[in-house]
């Protein structure tokens, strides 16, 4: 399997997974679950242990999220962003397509 790494030094998108499978993504310093209703569980890094996660998000994918990639998520996913958060990622194309699921 893909090693914990530094958790603040990954990209926004990509995605992580803890000890019980459950995915999460990284954005704007926080860390949210993903479920079929949308993103919960929001929780910012610095309050993670890296070695609970494990990046599953793909090295080549990475290398693009750094470059300035920015993905973008489906209406039903952003709707549970909470509004005390940072803005839920927007696609860098303006569409409303899921580039994550």
């Amino acid at each position: 399997g893909t090693p914990a790494c530094a958790l603040d030094a990954l990209p926004d998108g990509a995605v992580i997974v803890d000890a019980a499978d459950d995915a999460h993504i990284v954005w704007r310093g926080r860390v949210a679950r993903f479920t079929h209703a949308g993103y919960d569980r929001h929780r910012p890094i610095a309050h993670l242990d890296a070695a609970d996660f494990r990046v599953v998000t793909p090295a080549s994918t990475l290398a693009v999220l750094n470059a300035g990639w920015t993905p973008g998520l489906d209406a039903p996913h952003c709707s549970a962003w909470p509004a005390d958060a940072s803005d839920p990622p927007a696609s860098s194309t303006g569409d409303a397509s899921p580039h994550l699921a």
